[in-house]
């Protein structure tokens, strides 16, 4: 017997052409042995169970740190980013109140 997306079938009723974690190796697989209908080595396989899921939280919490970072760091980026904006435009303005008189003078000469 198979349980498969919480379903208990029988082997033969389990198709794995379709299916993406199988294909792709992104999905949780877990084989039991059973030997007249206990299974074997449960304490083992549930202390390995808890024991990747604390790894499993701990990897989480990590990738919330950084993307955390991340985000703070392009915020600090777009901050940096709108005042060379700001710098910039007030540059391009003055050149225009010195350049364009200059260029007029030069051009009625």
């Amino acid at each position: 017997m198979i349980n498969f997306n919480g379903n208990i079938q029988e082997n033969s009723a389990v198709t794995i052409e379709n299916n993406r974690g199988f294909l792709y190796g992104d999905a949780v697989f877990e084989t039991l042995r059973v030997l007249n209908n206990k299974v074997l080595f449960l304490k083992k396989e549930n202390d390995g169970w808890l024991e990747d899921n604390k790894l499993n939280k701990e990897i989480i919490l990590e990738k919330n740190k950084t993307i955390e970072i991340y985000k703070s760091e392009n915020d600090d980026l777009k901050k940096e980013n709108k005042r060379l904006k700001t710098k910039n435009g007030l540059y391009n303005i003055i050149s225009a109140l010195i350049i364009v008189p200059l260029t007029y003078i030069a051009l009625t000469k």
